[in-house]
């Protein structure tokens, strides 16, 4: 004779189990095209010109280690990780959600405010050019539409 709760179990396991993998299996193909897009097309361009203040992945440059740079390299890099860790691929970690970081790095490519002057005094290549800002755009757009 069955208890109520293995008939509980039972139901769970036939009816709503099967379901939600059902519901993942759904969700995984947006999130694995959002991940493939990004290592593809946009990663390589973030990691030459914003992992090493958004990412553990970065390197400091030698001035790196000069007491006074040092504090304020250390500074901005915490600070920068904070809000926005590329460190691991799209979804980025940090203070947002994933469509928050689309509307930060939209804002950022669009008015050249990433990387900073001070960053990009020292780092010339570092800002973005012209090609890279549409890859990055097209990526934001598309991956927006892969979120909802």
């Amino acid at each position: 004779m069955w208890s109520r709760k293995s008939a509980v179990w039972s139901v769970l396991t036939s009816l709503v189990l099967p379901s939600l993998a059902l519901l993942a299996s759904e969700v995984q193909p947006s999130q694995t095209h959002v991940s493939e897009n990004y290592k593809k097309n946009v990663r390589p361009i973030f990691a030459q010109k914003c992992f090493d203040c958004h990412s553990s992945l970065g390197h400091k440059p030698w001035y790196g280690r000069i007491p006074g740079a040092k504090w304020l390299i250390d500074k901005d890099v915490n600070e920068a990780r904070a809000d926005l860790d590329m460190s691991q691929d799209f979804p980025f970690l940090g203070k947002g959600t994933p469509s928050e970081y689309l509307d930060v790095l939209e804002d950022a490519v669009s008015d050249g405010s990433m990387p900073p002057l001070r960053y990009r005094a020292l780092h010339w290549d570092s800002k973005l050019t012209e090609p890279e800002i549409m890859i990055i755009k097209e990526w934001i757009k598309g991956s927006r539409k892969d979120l909802h």
